[in-house]
């Protein structure tokens, strides 16, 4: 019939959407959790060092879609730390010329994420990099190591090439693409102005 037709042409056009969406988090979502397991390798039964942290977050960052990388280490790893320069931990952002060192600074920026106790995904940001702004979230990874928790990973992840696909989707040539997160904020979508938004308060 031509419902069934109608159906099924949606759905199709809804599952292409979707593989693209999936398929860019679980991209990037490897190969944050890689550093993760790579730290947590290196601390199972030694201590890590200063210079291990950084040669695994520059790797990282030379992909595209991650603008930056924190390792944010709980006061009771720290105490135990034997490199003196990890101090809270480190983090690299990507610069206008190239990959910029910023020391991480205790506060109340630091315990709300030192202290995660699960996976997360934080809120639509932007920071602005030379002339450009860009769109960031940012992913919160626990590291444990024997059960225990010593501190959090903590990676900037671009949403500019979601934003691009959902600029250029159009459903059928004249509908739009939007993708939100768990709490219906739009984090990509056609209309910049709605960019962070919520849905349901749109008109």
């Amino acid at each position: 019939s031509i419902k069934e037709d109608a159906q099924m042409l949606v759905q199709k056009e809804s599952e292409k959407s979707a593989t693209t969406v999936q398929g860019f988090f679980e991209k990037n979502l490897y190969s944050i959790s890689q550093i993760g397991r790579a730290i947590e390798g290196l601390s199972d039964g030694r201590l890590i060092t200063r210079s291990e942290i950084d040669s695994l977050i520059k790797a990282q960052l030379t992909m595209n879609d991650i603008h930056g990388v924190g390792v944010y280490f709980t006061d009771e790893y720290q105490k135990v730390l034997s490199d003196p320069q990890i101090g809270a931990g480190a983090h690299w952002t990507k610069g206008p010329s190239g990959l910029i060192n910023s020391p991480l600074e205790k506060g109340s920026a630091f315990d709300e994420i030192v202290n995660v106790s699960k996976a997360q995904i934080a809120d639509l940001h932007s920071k602005k990099i030379g002339d450009k702004e860009i769109r960031l979230v940012t992913v919160l990874l626990p590291i444990e190591v024997g059960g225990k928790r010593i501190g959090v990973l903590a990676s900037d992840l671009s949403m500019e090439e979601m934003i691009n696909f959902a600029t250029t989707l159009k459903p059928f040539k004249t509908g739009f693409t939007l993708i939100l997160s768990d709490d219906d904020k739009i984090v990509a979508a056609e209309f910049q102005n709605d960019i962070g938004k919520n849905i349901r308060t749109i008109d």
